[in-house]
């Protein structure tokens, strides 16, 4: 075959190696002196990226935003390299095998943690303030003190990153037992990671406006919340903040923010039950960044679109009474890409039969006019027999790591905590459930959970500040 491969031109062979999977390219890189002579072109690894991303549907260590062209090629390859070498880990017969793992204590009281996708950084909030840690390193790299009164609000974990080398999460300046009183940008610039820095933009005063807010939305060009009455925006370098008043129905809902590419905003909420079962509801403010000079009035129509997608009906083998209607209302993870063919993922444990849960993928696809399209085929659900007790979600929306109770085995009356990861294949027919080796951690003390899927990288906190960290990646 190499014989035959040598007598083509060089923009077929790239051609080619474009309809590869990534472990077929690493295997003719390896044997194919054909195929390897490729490897100093930048195409045959942007190829690869385009493959993973669109085809393998798997994360890359790359920020959404990156232009691939403005990348080296050792930037590339690495970049394939790692995110083959985690498919492989991920999936392998034997199961997954930690790569590294480290522990340190990261502060008191901490309310969240944050990890910044492909850095191997993560944000956390404690007491004390915001604190930027390196994983690799064990070592705090930035901070802000909790005397400037800013906080990162509940929906924060999702992060913006329509900046190379920059990472936004939205906060408030709200003092102790007061409403809000700014809404703040947190900028974490790691493009130098010898000096990687937190910094704040405050808006102008917002406390003048009802709460309580509802949800909130981060772009490079600015920051803003929607309460029940009011939609508030602050466009970066503006010294006024736009507030339209509204009334939307939606809106009354706990809302939690989903990013879909250069600002395009869906807010997906619990829409409650009907006679089918449970429901989400997608508000759209994707036409925001269409409209808003400080001064102009914007109708509510013009930047606010909804829809509602009902769950169908769940087939468990032995479905218990009442299964709608006693679930817990579930926590809605906020995805980065939905372009990955997954707007969110919702978690439903059972009140009543509290060894059930479900995890359901709610799939999108992209229209004609590059918009996100939501409705055509019913939520992926992976049916447990084991209650989940915190379920976190990676940035492709194709992982989920889900923290949670084991199976009671025969007359034992005791579960063991179990930390497994969930994920959905590019065909979608089936799931793969692969429960992680962890050591001797304590699950039982873990309080927050976080997975960045770019690295295999699951970061664990438990009750007195201990921060864990398991990569899956080799880099």
């Amino acid at each position: 075959m190499e014989s035959r491969l040598a007598g083509l031109p060089q923009d077929l062979l790239l051609e080619l190696a474009k309809w590869l999977d990534i472990r077929d390219l690493f295997s003719l890189l390896s044997t194919c002196s054909v195929i390897r002579n490729l490897q100093w072109h930048k195409a045959l690894w942007i190829y690869a990226i385009w493959r993973l991303r669109t085809v393998q549907l798997h994360p890359l260590p790359l920020q959404h935003a990156q232009d691939l062209a403005a990348l080296s090629l050792e930037q590339l390859v690495d970049a394939v390299k790692v995110a083959h070498r985690l498919l492989q880990n991920l999936h392998s017969p034997e199961g997954p095998v930690p790569v590294f793992t480290t522990q340190f204590h990261a502060g008191w009281l901490i309310k969240r943690v944050i990890c910044i996708p492909g850095t191997y950084l993560a944000l956390v909030e404690s007491y004390s303030g915001i604190s930027c840690w390196d994983l690799l390193t064990s070592q705090s790299v930035a901070s802000l003190p909790k005397q400037a009164n800013v906080g990162l609000l509940p929906a924060s974990s999702s992060v913006c990153m329509d900046t190379p080398g920059k990472a936004l999460v939205i906060g408030c300046v709200q003092p102790r037992l007061k409403n809000i009183q700014h809404l703040a940008a947190i900028w974490l610039d790691f493009t130098d990671r010898s000096n990687v820095t937190l910094t704040i933009d405050i808006s102008p005063d917002v406390s003048n406006v009802s709460y309580p807010w509802r949800y909130l939305f981060a772009s490079k060009e600015g920051i803003g919340l929607v309460t029940t009455s009011h939609l508030i925006y602050w466009v970066f370098e503006t010294d006024a903040v736009i507030v339209q008043p509204h009334d939307h129905p939606l809106a009354q809902q706990s809302v939690i923010l989903a990013h879909f590419r250069h600002g395009d905003y869906l807010y997906v909420s619990d829409g409650g039950t009907s006679e089918r079962g449970p429901m989400l509801d997608v508000i759209d403010l994707s036409h925001l960044s269409d409209h808003g000079s400080p001064g102009e009035i914007l109708r509510l129509e013009q930047i606010l679109t909804c829809s509602r997608v009902i769950l169908p009906p769940l087939d468990f083998p032995d479905p218990p009474d009442g299964l709608f209607g006693t679930y817990v209302k579930p926590p809605i993870a906020p995805l980065a890409a939905p372009c990955y063919g997954v707007f969110s993922i919702t978690c439903l444990t059972y009140e009543d039969h509290l060894t059930r849960s479900c995890v359901l993928f709610w799939p999108s696809d992209i229209g004609e006019d590059a918009r996100l399209v939501l409705g055509r085929h019913a939520p992926k659900c992976f049916q447990h027999v084991s209650k989940v007790r915190q379920c976190a979600v990676g940035s492709s929306g194709r992982y989920a790591l889900l923290l949670g109770y084991g199976d009671v085995d025969g007359d034992t009356t005791e579960a063991t905590d179990y930390l497994a990861l969930l994920h959905l294949p590019p065909d979608a027919e089936s799931f793969e459930f692969r429960r992680l080796d962890v050591g001797d951690i304590m699950l039982g003390s873990v309080v927050l959970a976080a997975l960045d899927d770019t690295l295999g990288l699951v970061v664990l906190l438990d009750h007195k500040g201990m921060l864990m960290a398991i990569s899956y990646a080799r880099t």
